[in-house]
């Protein structure tokens, strides 16, 4: 009997989708925050044309090119050239402005290719691994995200191969863009490359989407993460659709109040947990399962009565959300919603006494050219 009570008062329509969307990772390149490693191929077989020019277009008029700023958004740009050996052409200290990595560009686009045959791609990845070491080793700006991108039509190695070099490197927290620049015999190497670089991150000069527009949109979700601790919101799951909000679990079971009081406190921007959708609610059950220290049977969401209305919890300074109908509706009878599992498996909101002690999950936006998280 309990059991059927509890279903009545289920929000029936909380599976159906929402006009309500989630943020997207910010995509403002004069605004990225990164660390960046051109590793680019320079032998006598490279195939160059555009290169330079497309690195030069890739980065937005206004982006901070090296350190100092008052705004903390700013990217720091290394180069490397490899043929039979790498060479750094520049470490992150050396360019402050953008004039100056464009000058630069501009002096590697008129110097002549290597005399080299041999384009040792592992020790290009290596190098260019080396100097990203060096910098988290050193604390510099280790908050900060780190991508390789790699510009060949070659694929060849000397010590080491390169999709198991690329994937120690990945599995770092480093990602890895490749362009392929090659044409006609050598189109085994773009196929080769998809085992380099992040899985949606291997690129052709000549791809229908401009090749600049391309690297733009792998700068901008590079940039997009989550601090330590939490994690990215993705549909689906272990899809790399990654949205531009981020969730954590304080593992506690609190009351509904002191959950979002905890949760603005956990971190800037921070709020109590969102379902706009059935896809959401999938996640993040399978989130609190998967982090929580033990089997979660229910847990609080940011649902909660004011004056009769549903609202969605908002970080401070910012106006509650109202719930869209679309998203599903629920009893004003109770000050509180829970996310109830059942045994088949379903998961419904279900309203439950405030006084109930429970886990919770908070939320909060990614880090991203759009949000300075740190």
């Amino acid at each position: 009997m309990r059991i059927l009570i509890l279903f009545l008062l289920l929000v029936i329509g909380g599976n159906a989708s929402s006009s309500t969307v989630y943020r997207e990772c910010g995509s403002d390149i004069n605004n990225l925050w990164l660390d960046i490693v051109l590793v680019i191929d320079n032998t006598k077989i490279m195939q160059m044309d555009g290169v330079y020019q497309t690195i030069q277009l890739m980065f937005g008029a206004s982006v901070r090119i090296g350190t100092d700023y008052q705004d903390p958004r700013s990217t720091r740009v290394a180069i490397v050239t490899y043929n039979e050996k790498a060479t750094v052409v520049a470490d992150f200290n050396k360019f402050k402005s953008l004039k100056q990595l464009n000058d630069e560009l501009e002096m590697l686009n008129g110097t002549e290719k290597s005399d080299s045959f041999s384009a040792y791609m592992d020790l290009g990845l290596q190098s260019a691994y080396d100097l990203i070491q060096d910098v988290n080793n050193a604390n510099d700006r280790r908050r900060y995200k780190k991508l390789i991108i790699l510009f060949t039509s070659n694929y060849a190695y000397k010590n080491k191969r390169p999709d198991v070099l690329a994937l120690t490197i990945r599995q770092s927290g480093v990602d890895i863009a490749t362009v392929y620049t090659g044409t006609g015999t050598t189109r085994n190497t773009q196929f080769q490359l998809t085992f380099v670089g992040n899985y949606n991150m291997n690129f052709h000069m000549a791809d229908a989407t401009p090749i600049v527009k391309e690297l733009q949109g792998a700068t901008t979700m590079a940039n997009c993460h989550c601090r330590t601790g939490w994690y990215q919101y993705e549909w689906p799951i272990n899809s790399g659709n990654l949205f531009g909000i981020c969730v954590a679990s304080l593992n506690q079971n609190v009351y509904q109040q002191d959950a979002r009081k905890y949760c603005k406190e956990a971190a800037k921007e921070a709020y109590m947990v969102s379902e706009f959708d059935k896809n959401k609610k999938a996640f993040n059950y399978d989130f609190i399962s998967s982090h929580g220290s033990k089997t979660v049977a229910s847990y609080y969401n940011g649902l909660y009565s004011l004056n009769g209305t549903w609202y969605w919890d908002q970080p401070d300074g910012k106006d509650l959300l109202p719930l869209d109908p679309s998203s599903g509706t629920v009893s004003a009878k109770s000050g509180c919603v829970a996310d109830v599992k059942y045994s088949d498996g379903s998961i419904f909101w279900t309203p439950i006494s405030c006084g109930n002690r429970l886990p919770y999950l908070c939320e909060m936006p990614s880090c991203d050219t759009d949000f300075y998280c740190y």
